[in-house]
């Protein structure tokens, strides 16, 4: 009885400071992706609530500039080092038995990863919250239904550009297979190594660069 107590015990305290560890991380160095992310999904409103209009602001604008340079510069403009950093990394976490370990980096990757994803989905969000309140200034937004849009729309987006559709030739196409290679790596495999296999699979036959 005993020994089958302490396996759920050890799961539990590893799940647990899975969690903290990465909610200390949202709320400090990925604090600007963390953001750029929950506004593209609907979990704050356009008008900031409930934080001050302004500072909300000068956040969301912030955050934005912060996620697409480190996403472009990561994605578009990857530096050597770090990919071979990375990649040793990968290959080291995909022949060990730090499968939670694996899950948490990966997880730290995404956080950015999504961010710069959902880059167009906060501009477009914070741009028409600033619209409306310039046009109808006082009016409440109906909340319902921003949340609805904004989850809709980002979540689609996000589909799209992880999902299986090959993109034209181009920067937009080279962006997009970077973000699915990254996604792959470092979300699908921890999770389920054969369907990132798959996925690789795919990616290389159906849509070469």
């Amino acid at each position: 009885m005993f020994n089958k107590i302490i396996p759920i015990l050890k799961r539990l305290i590893f799940g647990y400071a899975f969690f903290l560890l990465l909610i200390i991380a949202g709320l400090t160095i990925e604090l600007p992706f963390v953001l750029v992310i929950i506004i593209s999904v609907g979990f704050i409103p356009i008008d900031g609530f409930p934080f001050p209009q302004d500072i909300f602001r000068i956040a969301s604008i912030f955050s934005l500039i912060i996620s697409f340079l480190v996403g472009l510069r990561w994605i578009y403009f990857p530096s050597p080092r770090l990919n071979s950093w990375l990649q040793k990394l990968h290959s080291y976490f995909a022949h060990s038995k730090k499968k939670l370990l694996f899950r948490f980096v990966g997880t730290l990757l995404a956080i950015p990863l999504f961010a710069f994803i959902f880059t167009p989905n906060a501009v477009v969000w914070i741009g028409l919250g600033w619209i409306l309140n310039y046009l109808y200034p006082g009016e409440e937004l109906s909340i319902v239904l921003y949340i609805a849009l904004a989850f809709i729309s980002g979540y689609t987006w996000l589909a799209i550009v992880i999902g299986q559709l090959c993109p034209p030739k181009g920067l937009i196409r080279r962006l997009i297979l970077r973000c699915r290679l990254i996604f792959t790596d470092w979300v699908l495999e921890p999770a389920n190594p054969r369907a990132a296999a798959e996925k690789r699979n795919k990616r290389y036959h159906d849509c070469k660069e």
